[in-house]
């Protein structure tokens, strides 16, 4: 049986529960902000007697769906690997300053060289499941929805799948054009 419930988040909603957010964020290291809504879909979800909700998280990572995968693609594939990194590292983290960007930089870097894959989509993809997923933005759905009692299950991060999806050669994912970063 499914039940279809519409929530519309608001900032007054945000704001009245960001001291929740930051005791349940203590350690999160994402720049994304879908952390601010989760929390208020898990409260919803809770308030309607949901145990257990299906989330897409780890399918982009999977599948290549963020637009720094076209890094893999013209023009950027004929670029060295060195650029490729910085453009990747600037377009998932956004925190480059002049006060940190070395040091960001320098982490990305070490973490990448770790993956020797010969297509550049490859090496990112695998960066995406090892680091950021476990590291980012697993934690950003699963602290909000473990705060209310709620088990958000991850479907496209099933071994099975993944195992298929990583076997799938790039130039299947990434059609046509894709959007920059």
């Amino acid at each position: 049986n499914l039940k279809n419930i519409i929530l519309q988040v608001s900032s007054k909603n945000i704001i009245n529960d960001i001291f929740d957010n930051i005791s349940i964020y203590d350690d999160l290291q994402s720049s994304d902000p879908g952390f601010l809504t989760n929390y208020e879909i898990a409260k919803s979800l809770k308030k309607n007697n949901t145990k257990v909700v299906l989330v897409g998280d780890g399918s982009d990572e999977v599948l290549g769906g963020y637009s720094w995968f076209g890094l893999s693609k013209l023009p950027f594939n004929i670029l060295p690997e060195a650029i490729k990194n910085l453009f990747y590292i600037y377009s998932t983290s956004r925190i480059f300053s002049k006060k940190n960007s070395f040091k960001v930089y320098q982490k990305y870097l070490a973490e990448m060289k770790k993956f020797k894959n010969k297509d550049y989509f490859d090496n990112i993809c695998q960066n995406e499941i090892c680091n950021q997923l476990p590291n980012n933005y697993l934690m950003k759905v699963d602290k909000p929805f473990m705060r209310c009692g709620i088990e958000a299950r991850v479907p496209f991060l099933d071994n099975n799948f993944i195992e298929y999806a990583v076997s799938i050669k790039s130039e299947y994912k990434l059609k046509g054009m894709f959007y920059w970063l």
